[in-house]
C-alpha cells in the first residue's frame, strides 16, 4: 500500500432565532473517508487466470449536509435535531474476483468502477449540565441506505485465455452500489476540574453488524453481447462479503489553559476492530484500534483558531483462510497507520 493523502473541507453555523430559545444551525461534515492505493502482483486465480502488476485504488466517501435545530429549555438543559443529506462516492479500480453470481463465482476480471448517490438521516442531541463543573451529552444518528449509480468497465482478458474461451474481453455496464452507513449513539461527560482544566470523556457505539455485512452490485444493459449470451441475460448482480462487527470506542482527553489566549490539550481513543480477518483486504483495512491527539488553541476577542494533530497507531492484521473467492487474500498480512491534521477558526458574530 503506497503513501496516500487528501484534504477536505467542513464547516457550520449557528445562531439563536431573535431573543427565543430556539438556535438555528447549518453545517458541513464528512461522515466516512476511506482511499487507498496499493501495487502488488496479481495472484493467480481460477485456471491460473492473473492480470500481472496491477496499480489499485479503492475509495469510498460520504460527505454530510445538514440543518438543525435546537431548543433551551432552561440554562442548564437544551436538546436539538438535525437532518443530512448524503452524498456518498464509490471507486474500485482494481482486478475483482466474482463472489456470489452463481455463473462468473470465482472468476476475475479487471473491473474500473465508479458510482454516487445521496441518502438522508437524522440526528438526535441533547446536553445536559447538572452542575457548573459537570456538563453531560447524549447523541444518536439513525441509519442512512444510498443507492449510488454510476458505470463499470472491465476486461476479462486474462481469464477468458486461461479458461480457453473465445469471447470478446471487454465489456461495460450501468452500475449500482447499495452502501448503508451504520445508526450509532454516543455519550459523554465533561467536568471543568478547575479554572485551567478541563477533562472530557466519551464513549460510541456504532451498529456496522446490521449495515455491513454484504455490500451488494447491480450492473445493467451490459455492452458485450457474448457475454450477454452466455449469461442469458445483460444484466448482473453480486455480493461481496463483509460481516463486520459492531464497534465501540472509548476517548478520553485534557485541555489546560495556559493564559488567557492559549490552552493546550490531549486525548487517547481505543476502540475495537470491526472488521473480521475472514473477509479483510486492502478494500477494508478499517482495522486502526489505539489513537493519540494532541492540539492547542488561540483566542482573541470573538475569534477561536485550533490545531491539532491525531495519529492512529500502526495496527495489523493476519489472514488465515479467507472467506473471499478465489483465496488470494489467505495468508496475508495487513498493517496500517493514519495521521490526520485539523485547522479550524470560529467567529462569534
Amino acid at each position: 500500500m503506497r503513501l496516500d493523502g487528501g484534504a477536505i473541507p467542513f464547516g457550520a453555523f449557528g445562531a439563536p432565532l431573535g431573543h427565543s430559545r430556539w438556535t438555528l444551525a447549518a453545517g458541513f461534515t464528512p461522515d466516512l473517508l476511506s482511499a487507498s492505493k496499493w501495487r502488488f502482483q496479481d495472484a493467480p486465480g481460477v485456471a491460473g487466470a492473473s492480470y500481472g502488476p496491477q496499480r489499485e485504488q479503492s475509495q469510498i466517501v460520504a460527505l454530510r449536509s445538514s440543518a438543525g435545530l435546537a431548543y433551551r429549555f432552561s440554562p442548564r438543559l437544551a436538546a436539538g435535531v438535525s437532518v443530512g443529506a448524503i452524498y456518498n462516492s464509490n471507486t474500485l479500480v482494481m482486478p475483482y474476483v466474482f463472489q456470489s453470481h452463481p455463473a462468473l463465482a470465482g472468476l476475475k476480471t479487471l473491473l474500473n468502477l465508479h458510482t454516487t448517490g445521496v441518502g438522508w438521516n437524522t440526528s438526535f442531541g441533547v446536553v445536559a449540565q447538572p452542575t457548573h463543573r459537570l456538563q453531560l451529552n447524549a447523541a444518536y444518528r439513525t441509519r442512512s441506505a444510498i443507492t449510488s449509480s454510476g458505470a463499470a468497465s472491465g476486461n476479462m482478458g486474462a481469464q477468458f485465455s486461461a479458461l480457453g474461451i473465445p469471447f470478446r474481453p471487454d465489456f461495460r455496464y450501468a452500475a449500482q452500489v447499495r452502501v448503508e452507513l451504520p445508526q450509532s449513539a454516543l455519550v459523554g461527560a465533561s467536568w471543568q476540574q478547575s479554572r485551567t482544566l478541563r477533562v472530557d470523556v466519551q464513549s460510541t457505539w456504532v451498529n456496522w453488524k446490521n449495515s455491513f455485512q454484504s455490500l451488494p452490485v447491480s450492473l445493467t444493459r451490459g455492452t458485450n453481447t457474448e457475454i450477454n449470451s452466455f449469461l442469458a441475460s445483460s444484466n448482473l448482480n453480486d455480493t461481496i462479503p463483509l460481516r463486520w462487527k459492531d464497534q465501540y470506542s472509548f476517548r478520553a482527553a485534557a485541555d489546560r489553559t495556559v493564559t488567557e489566549s492559549l490552552s493546550l490539550s490531549a486525548g487517547f481513543s481505543h476502540s475495537n476492530n470491526p472488521v473480521p480477518a475472514s473477509t479483510l483486504s486492502p478494500l477494508t483495512a478499517a482495522i486502526m484500534q489505539n489513537g493519540l491527539a494532541a492540539g492547542l488553541s488561540y483566542r482573541r476577542d470573538r475569534a477561536r483558531f485550533d490545531f491539532a494533530y491525531q495519529v492512529n497507531l500502526p495496527s495489523h492484521e493476519n489472514v488465515g483462510t479467507s472467506s473471499l473467492l478465489s483465496g488470494e487474500f489467505s495468508g496475508s498480512r495487513t498493517q496500517i497507520m493514519t495521521q490526520a491534521i485539523t485547522l479550524s477558526a470560529t467567529f462569534g458574530l
